[in-house]
């Protein structure tokens, strides 16, 4: 993954950033990134798992290091 998290202004991100619904899902929620979500993983996210499968991997890295 090429993100430093939906919430950081300066980081890395994406192009598709702008569009992305994880993302808007991610700052209404105030959460660094999914992982932080107390919805993780909620439905948008397993669909995306299905694209990126390694994202899962480190999400659930985040979410266990909680």
């Amino acid at each position: 993954m090429l993100c430093d998290g939906c919430l950081s202004d300066t980081g890395r991100k994406c192009g598709y950033c702008a569009q992305c619904e994880i993302r808007v899902c991610g700052v209404t929620h105030g959460v660094a990134n999914c992982g932080h979500c107390p919805d993780y993983a909620c439905e948008k996210l397993t669909a995306f798992f299905g694209m990126v499968p390694a994202a899962r991997g480190v999400l659930d890295g985040v979410q266990s290091a909680l």
